[in-house]
């Protein structure tokens, strides 16, 4: 009997959850209406399509549940974000000492005003040549930059398919 009393309470929570739900997207809430909407939809423990495209539609988001594939994009972002951030700090340090080290404390003595750079194990002291290197330098970290991107894009499009799909399983209201 209790189980009974429980699913009828259950079932007049989400009866009441989807006629507000309507209501919203009519525009017809008043404020307390869509604030009581707002405290439900944060407080059910029920699970149901409905509910969760409310959740979704009316901007309230729960960390509570992500799916897998939730968390491994969150963790491909903070790869892809943090493998960025160790390049460009890794360029700036060799560019700072490139450029603000003094050549006597690398070989032999030489003037403070002259720019050094060291590639493929070459010493070049031309500096339109290290603008050039850098230049190059620069345009195959964008290039890496946008290959990321398109990867990142690519996989949340997979990611996107896949969640509509699921989506699209479950009967509308």
């Amino acid at each position: 009997m209790l189980n009974y009393l429980l699913m009828d309470k259950d079932l007049d929570e989400l009866s009441l959850i989807i006629r507000l739900g309507e209501r919203y997207f009519d525009c017809s809430l008043s404020d307390a209406e869509e604030e009581l909407l707002r405290d439900m939809l944060g407080r059910t423990r029920l699970s149901h399509p409905a509910i969760d495209e409310l959740r979704a539609l009316t901007g309230f988001r729960t960390n509570v549940g992500l799916r897998s594939s939730e968390r491994r994009l969150k963790g491909r972002v903070r790869l892809v974000s943090g493998v960025a951030a160790a390049c460009v700090v890794i360029f700036s340090l060799g560019l700072y000492t490139t450029v603000t080290r003094r050549a006597s404390a690398i070989s032999a003595p030489a003037d403070v005003t002259t720019c050094v750079a060291y590639a493929g194990g070459k010493r070049i002291t031309d500096q339109e040549a290290i603008i050039r290197l850098l230049g190059e330098d620069m345009r195959e970290f964008t290039r890496d930059v946008r290959a990321s991107e398109e990867s990142f894009s690519e996989e949340l499009s997979d990611v996107a398919r896949i969640i509509d799909n699921i989506e699209n399983e479950y009967p509308e209201i």
